[in-house]
């Protein structure tokens, strides 16, 4: 599973925060290639994203099913993103998968 935003129209591949999870494995980034935590197939887990919009960088958190929480600040990307126009999960895997999204919440505090 992968989760990104990008500028207007889609905008340039990697250009703001990215969430991937494979192989059990959550990672962010730019490029989605800095580990993060591992959580295994089956298991269920929170993640919130906070970004700000031409900083360069995010945050990610991930609540697991018994609780603990562990927070990932200053993850990079590209400080060229400078809308939040396009939100995109996808399945890159090439077997039959699924994952699921529950309780998702959107806010945008304009200034």
């Amino acid at each position: 599973m992968v989760f990104e935003l990008r500028t207007e129209g889609g905008g340039e591949y990697g250009a703001g925060p990215l969430v991937r999870w494979n192989n059990g494995q959550v990672s962010g980034g730019k490029d989605g290639a800095i580990q993060l935590v591992p959580v295994p197939a089956g298991e269920w887990f929170r993640l919130e994203l906070t970004a700000t919009i031409g900083s360069g960088k995010f945050t990610v958190a991930i609540q697991r099913l018994d609780g603990t929480r562990q927070e990932f600040a200053d993850l990079p990307c590209k400080p060229t993103w400078d809308k939040a126009h396009y939100l995109l999960w996808s399945s890159l895997g090439t077997t039959k998968t699924a994952f699921f999204l529950d309780n998702l919440r959107l806010r945008c505090d304009a200034k």
